[in-house]
């Protein structure tokens, strides 16, 4: 007896009959992968920012990805001495800053200047509810207190 047999497209064997490439689809599954294995690595080795002071050799600060604030009053994450103009929480430190234009998450650590006195980073003047990506290297001038950032990943 004749069976008949449609002739599916070449793609019906890798178990999708809806036309899409497979090599297509294995890129993405491979670009998936390979963003899901960064992504444990950095969690077993999330990166961490040290906060040298400049004005104190002797002196810095380690945040994690937890973030933390910096000023002048005593629960901050790094308390710098009352020295210009600088406020009790003037920054705050986070990792991954979601752009409210794009929904976009972009990893890094960002700062955000919280007080109505400015800072500058990298000679940049950040104003009041601006953030900025921090960056290694970094130099920040808060009050009359200088700070380096070195980010370790």
């Amino acid at each position: 007896m004749f069976q008949a047999t449609s002739n599916k497209s070449k793609y019906y064997s890798h178990g999708r009959d809806d036309g899409s490439d497979p090599e297509t689809d294995e890129d993405e599954e491979a670009a998936e992968h390979e963003r899901r294995k960064k992504e444990e690595l950095e969690a077993q080795n999330p990166p961490c920012i040290r906060i040298i002071e400049t004005h104190n050799a002797f002196r810095f600060h380690i945040l994690t990805i937890d973030g933390g604030t910096i000023g002048c009053a005593r629960h901050t994450t790094v308390q710098l001495p009352e020295e210009g103009a600088i406020d009790e929480e003037h920054i705050r430190i986070f990792y991954d800053h979601q752009d409210p234009a794009s929904d976009n998450i972009t990893k890094g650590f960002w700062l955000r200047n919280q007080s109505r006195h400015a800072i500058l980073v990298n000679e940049t003047v950040v104003t009041r509810k601006k953030t900025v990506e921090i960056n290694h290297s970094d130099i920040m001038l808060i009050g009359d207190n200088r700070l380096v950032f070195h980010i370790h990943k």
